[in-house]
């Protein structure tokens, strides 16, 4: 049983030092050539939705229609046996965050005393 495949998905995009725009991959598993033909090992922590999920945002960013299916490639062994690896893209600096927005407006204080059932009440702060 002998290693045919690498199994990679594309799930990011960066910019390298050299201001090239490079491929994020994730290995997740192999195909593997047996007695009665090929078949897949998948890595057991691999969540499948949420690489759809990551592979789709990059899809809408390049106005492309998304998928309903992950995009899997299959890569031949290098000689060490296993997929060649794409450098660890360099972190950027931090953005500043956008002020978050009230969900709702702030309660505007009565302008008027109400009349009728409350017209009594005393609006001092509860003694507890």
């Amino acid at each position: 049983m002998a290693k045919a495949f690498d199994a990679v998905v594309k799930t990011g995009e960066y910019t390298n030092n050299q201001g090239e725009n490079k491929g994020r991959y994730t290995n997740i598993g192999v195909v593997m050539n047996g007695d009665n033909g090929q078949y897949m090992l998948l890595e057991p922590g691999i969540n499948l939705a949420g690489i759809l999920i990551q592979q789709n945002q990059m899809a809408v960013a390049k106005g492309q229609q998304p998928r309903s299916n992950v995009m899997v490639s299959l890569y031949e062994p290098n000689q060490q046996g296993q997929a060649p690896q794409q450098p660890m893209p360099q972190p950027t600096q931090p953005q500043p965050m956008a002020q978050p927005q009230p969900m709702m407006q702030q309660p505007q204080p009565m302008q008027q005393p109400m009349a009728g059932a409350n017209a009594g009440f005393n609006n001092d702060p509860a003694p507890f």
